[in-house]
């Protein structure tokens, strides 16, 4: 699939419209089989939009996930907080034009790349946008793992999928993809 494809493919899959103006819907963390997702984390607070300050603060360095897996929480809820987290935080960088932010969600994605499961959480395809702009075939199949799952046994893609598809597809637009 060329790049405009991908846009077009992940917009038509989050079927009908749903409003990017504002942030996610709540709730749209938390609706995990095992619990309850960390309504005061950062990913919690990216998919609101309420990020304010610098978000070096809010990650750990590196080149390993976001925030390290603290084992007090089922390993699902944490893979959904970290997914969430790098999708709302490589709007941040594009939008801020910050390419350090975008090399650390792109070292994390590469991590979550060979070590965690893309089924590894929700069904929903958090930061699939992020995964295919690794670049590596290992990351374009992540994406489209991601997608599969959130799309194969649905007729209707539920709210908060048809969202993040429509965010996706939004941010790679802006990315000028369509060249």
């Amino acid at each position: 699939m060329n790049r405009l494809d991908w846009v077009r493919h992940l917009e038509h899959a989050s079927g009908e419209a749903v409003s990017l103006d504002r942030p996610l819907p709540a709730g749209a963390l938390g609706r995990s089989g095992r619990g309850a997702a960390d309504r005061d984390g950062l990913a919690w607070a990216l998919t609101q939009g309420t990020v304010q300050q610098d978000w070096s603060d809010q990650v750990d360095p590196g080149e390993g996930p976001l925030r390290a897996w603290g084992q007090e929480r089922p390993i699902e809820v944490w893979t959904e907080e970290e997914l969430a987290a790098i999708h709302g935080l490589w709007r941040l960088a594009r939008r801020n034009q910050d390419s350090t932010l975008q090399e650390r969600l792109r070292a994390a994605a590469r991590w979550h790349l060979h070590h965690t499961q893309p089924d590894n959480a929700t069904h929903r395809p958090w930061a699939v946008h992020v995964f295919l702009l690794e670049g590596s075939d290992e990351g374009r199949v992540y994406a489209e793992t991601l997608l599969h799952n959130a799309t194969a046994l649905r007729v209707r893609l539920e709210t908060v999928s048809a969202w993040i598809l429509g965010d996706a597809a939004a941010e790679l637009r802006a990315l000028a993809w369509d060249r």
